[in-house]
């Protein structure tokens, strides 16, 4: 209200001065900046209107100079997508409890973050267009065996793919078996902007423990070795 007050003011002081368009220019601007014709001095109006006619403006034009504009909307800041991570990065310390969510598996299963708590977790974060994911997944699929095997720890993968009818002929063309939680917004919820590869061992809590970025080919014995840093974490 006070911005209305302010335009009527500057509009009686314009035609006061002599200055008769730009009075009508700041009136109908105040009309228009009101969110209700009632909250116009009806004075004001009245003389907009006379103002209007006599520097012989029209109808349709005074609806226009008199209407308030709708407010914009703003489109969403675009999502910042996720970068292939070139080398591969340290295993680092982590104690984030990852928020509960609800999200569908490959298969078409519920998941949720309390049914990975009672048993420690290898978590896999990855995408089909990812070279360095395409060169660690097969051995997420040998952990993923090897999980079944001994049943002392589960390995979950999370894709960050848009497109989730990329998924089965990626999973079916490689024969990987290891299961798929369509993640992207969930991934981004607990890490930020982010780089794939990555791998998450989380413990029966639901806490994140430890995590790295990027696949370390030089590891003789890949799914060995991830095992046995879970197995630490589940100790």
């Amino acid at each position: 209200m006070n911005q209305v007050r302010y335009l009527e003011s500057a509009g009686k002081l314009a035609e006061t001065e002599g200055h008769r368009a730009e009075a009508v220019s700041l009136y109908t601007k105040a009309i228009a900046t009101a969110f209700d014709a009632r909250y116009v001095d009806p004075k004001v109006m009245k003389r907009a209107r006379a103002l209007w006619d006599e520097q012989g403006g029209t109808q349709d034009g005074w609806e226009i100079a008199t209407t308030r504009l709708p407010a914009p909307n703003p489109k969403p800041p675009a999502r910042t997508p996720p970068r292939v991570a070139n080398g591969f990065a340290a295993w680092e310390k982590a104690a984030t409890a990852l928020p509960e969510t609800s999200l569908q598996d490959s298969l078409g299963n519920t998941w949720s973050v309390s049914s990975l708590k009672g048993k420690t977790t290898f978590l896999n974060v990855w995408a089909t267009w990812c070279g360095r994911c395409r060169e660690e997944l097969p051995q997420v699929q040998k952990l993923y065996d090897l999980s079944k095997r001994r049943g002392d720890f589960q390995v979950l993968t999370f894709s960050v793919d848009e497109n989730p009818g990329e998924l089965e002929p990626f999973l079916k063309e490689n024969g990987y078996t290891f299961p798929v939680v369509l993640a992207r917004k969930y991934v981004e919820s607990v890490v930020g902007p982010y780089l794939v590869p990555q791998n998450w061992i989380v413990d029966g809590n639901g806490v994140l423990r430890e995590k790295s970025v990027g696949f370390d080919s030089k590891i003789a014995d890949w799914p060995k070795d991830m095992a046995a840093r879970v197995a630490l974490i589940g100790n």
